[in-house]
């Protein structure tokens, strides 16, 4: 994406339009696809959340996310990501900061695909809520044994709006 390109998206973020980034193909040389889970409603946990956040938010989110999915997976380094350790293991986050609160979008990679499972803030090196980590690994498990719920995801196309 050029300059123009994504001033442009950042622009429509700002006014409240929606930007539709273009999917990432997941290649031999590791870039990454991003998926969102899909809620009760067949929504994407990811438009449900960046639907409620301010503009600030989803253009940080926006950029963190060109970032990674152009990088590959084993290049990822602490921010904008951070693999979690103990109960947290096989699980990580996406590290961003805006408006006074450190948000942390928590997922799971598989092959060439990160996977965005529950949406997070932290405060004092603390998950709020405190069953983030439980609620990720419960629904990285759930994804993981039902090849029909994975089916239903929408690859790597978060509407932000």
């Amino acid at each position: 994406m050029d300059m123009k390109e994504r001033g442009a998206n950042i622009s429509k973020l700002r006014s409240g339009a929606e930007v539709t980034p273009k999917p990432a193909a997941a290649t031999d040389d590791g870039v990454c696809e991003f998926w969102s889970m899909i809620d009760d409603q067949k929504k994407l946990i990811a438009d449900v959340w960046l639907s409620n956040q301010s503009a600030a938010v989803r253009a940080k989110f926006l950029s963190r996310w060109k970032v990674l999915r152009q990088t590959p997976v084993k290049d990822w380094r602490r921010d904008p990501y951070s693999d979690l350790r103990g109960d947290g293991d096989g699980l990580g986050e996406i590290r961003f900061f805006v408006d006074k609160v450190q948000h942390r979008p928590i997922g799971y990679h598989d092959r060439n695909t990160f996977v965005l499972v529950f949406f997070a803030i932290e405060k004092g090196d603390k998950f709020e809520p405190r069953n983030t980590v439980a609620v990720s690994q419960k629904r990285k498990k759930a994804i993981l044994e039902d090849p029909k719920l994975k089916q239903e995801m929408n690859r790597g196309r978060l509407k932000l709006t």
